[in-house]
């Protein structure tokens, strides 16, 4: 929490950051986001702690103030009163070391001055980027982010725990997380499912197309399966043979159009794969 002094110019600095949810780990932030979206209570934005260590040697650096010969001129992250140590880094990667100041022209004078450039918010909100340049100052100030220290002291007094609440809420939480467990392992189940239906489909369109490749090839095999025939008939009418030879003749006509049959019969059960 912070001085009520400071409301407006924390809540414009720190921006949206005072909207996010806050989470130990990337694991808890999936498992809050997949609760929000099943729940249907719309979608949220989580600082995962984990990923704020990296601020730590920032946060507990000593910090030298500009000279500037101005008095309140103040860092923001120093003006906070922290109840858990460990959410520092996180307000440190949300103002980093925006500095504070009554009015836009103490702003103006710590800003600018000097090799180092400031990032300055005033009490009415107004803020001087580390470019240069500079928002906020209109009639709407935003307010009320952060608790307060006068809230805050009559919050605690007047916070009871529910024991009967508690354990419910504990018990869901429990609950959800063996449902997010399960629907995790029946997700990994479905994509091995898909996987397999894929292979299948691969293996059918290429039967498919193998099947359409020898239909296309058959009227050929046919057509020269027919010349066979006419020649080897033609060559009977010809030619006076004697019995053994016409029989030789006679049974390769019939060879020739047992080939002309199978092959006629191959054809339509190819066509009738491919048809279904």
């Amino acid at each position: 929490h912070i001085d009520e002094k400071y409301d407006v110019a924390i809540s414009t600095a720190i921006g949206g950051y005072l909207d996010y949810f806050v989470v130990d780990d990337v694991k808890s932030g999936e498992a809050a986001k997949t609760l929000l979206r099943d729940r249907k209570q719309g979608v949220g934005s989580f600082i995962c702690l984990d990923k704020m260590m990296k601020n730590e040697v920032y946060a507990k650096a000593p910090f030298h103030m500009p000279a500037h010969g101005l008095q309140n001129i103040h860092r923001l992250y120093d003006l906070i009163d922290f109840v858990d140590p460990k959410y520092k880094n996180t307000f440190y990667f949300a103002l980093r070391d925006t500095l504070v100041a009554d009015n836009i022209d103490d702003a103006q004078k710590v800003a600018f001055q000097g090799k180092t450039r400031y990032r300055v918010v005033t009490l009415k909100g107004e803020i001087i980027e580390i470019s240069g340049t500079m928002s906020g100052g209109g009639t709407y100030q935003s307010k009320g982010k952060m608790n307060l220290k006068n809230a805050m002291a009559t919050s605690k007094r007047n916070t009871i725990v529910d024991p009967v609440k508690k354990g419910q809420l504990e018990r869901r939480v429990k609950e959800d997380e063996k449902t997010l467990a399960d629907l995790m392992v029946k997700r990994q189940q479905l994509n091995s499912d898909l996987a397999q239906l894929k292979h299948k489909l691969d293996d059918e369109r290429r039967n498919y197309n193998q099947y359409k490749n020898e239909l296309n090839n058959m009227p050929q095999h046919i057509d020269a399966l027919k010349a066979a025939v006419e020649k080897q008939r033609k060559l009977l009418e010809s030619k006076t043979v004697n019995v053994n030879a016409r029989q030789k003749y006679d049974d390769e006509v019939n060879e020739a159009k047992q080939q002309f049959d199978e092959a006629t019969k191959e054809a339509e059960e190819l066509k009738a794969v491919v048809d279904r």
